[in-house]
């Protein structure tokens, strides 16, 4: 596979919330253990399973994962070079999955996935890449957080409309099944966006956050530290760096102080400026629009 076939973001590392009145565990946030030298993860880091997908879905609890994935992809927010799409594409699908139960029960798997960007700024050739892979461009208005406004809209509508008297109930009905709970995955590092998913929490949805939270990894500083076993995917080394960055950051603002991160109950880092091999199967998934993932246009 192509140096351009491999570029694109990947997810590498995330963080739990306090915990809300739905039930989530409380816990600080943390990144999760990554590759060590001389232990089983540095088999991962030298190629043995796909790296940022595979070597995480044993960590991911059952409390986390729902029937199915809504995700939200904010385009403005966090756009692709033009004609790797089906790469980031293929890389949220992957990550989204991992807070799915079953995805090939019914009804389960990518309930939908919808990108979001102002008007005129998404050529033809996007707008086709993005359709190919069953993601629904939502095309919003050019005016200032439009995008955030009808993204925000769109989360509300895939709730069922609920009287003040009935929520708590019906709250404590969707805990109680927690197996027919819905995951929410929002991909941004739009600090606004928080509000899509203190609204999921408050109807006790699993939710997801994935954006650049840590872009000062690739300060010129680290980059010798970065790359010192190899460019692709999460190495021992990356992981050092990363761990590093966000051990400062959640002292001061990046993460800590997050109410993106905050309001989400995991938070996923997304690094567009280094390549992740493309989990197996993610590309063929990617274009399989057969499911319960693709929109009618």
């Amino acid at each position: 596979m192509s140096a351009a076939a491999l570029q694109g973001a990947g997810w590498s590392a995330a963080s739990a919330s306090a915990g809300s009145r739905c039930g989530r565990a409380a816990s600080s946030p943390f990144l999760r253990s990554g590759p060590q030298r001389g232990s089983a993860r540095a088999a991962a880091a030298e190629g043995d399973v796909e790296i940022g997908v595979d070597a995480f879905s044993t960590q991911v609890p059952t409390s986390r994962k729902g029937h199915g994935v809504y995700i939200f992809w904010d385009f403005d927010n966090m756009r692709p070079p033009a004609g790797i799409e089906h790469i980031w594409t293929a890389h949220l699908k992957a990550a989204a999955l991992e807070f799915v139960a079953d995805a090939k029960a019914e009804g389960g798997g990518v309930l939908g996935f919808r990108a979001y960007a102002r008007e005129g700024t998404v050529d033809a050739a996007q707008r086709e890449a993005l359709k190919a892979c069953g993601v629904s461009l939502v095309e919003c208005p050019k005016v200032a957080e439009s995008s955030d406004f009808v993204l925000f809209s769109d989360v509300v509508d895939i709730f069922p409309r609920l009287t003040q008297a009935g929520e708590a109930a019906a709250a404590a009905a969707t805990t109680a099944t927690s197996e027919r709970r819905a995951a929410v995955m929002v991909a941004s590092r739009d600090e606004g966006m928080h509000l899509c998913l203190d609204y999921a929490n408050a109807r006790c949805a699993i939710t997801v956050v994935c954006g650049e939270f840590l872009k000062a990894a690739h300060r010129p500083q680290y980059s010798r530290a970065l790359n010192e076993d190899g460019e692709l995917g999460v190495t021992p080394s990356y992981w050092n760096v990363l761990e590093h960055v966000a051990g400062k950051s959640l002292k001061k603002s990046v993460m800590g102080k997050s109410k993106l991160v905050a309001s989400a109950g995991v938070a996923l880092v997304w690094d567009s400026k280094r390549m992740f091999p493309v989990p197996a199967g993610a590309l063929a998934a990617c274009y399989d629009t057969s499911g319960a993932g693709a929109e009618e246009e």
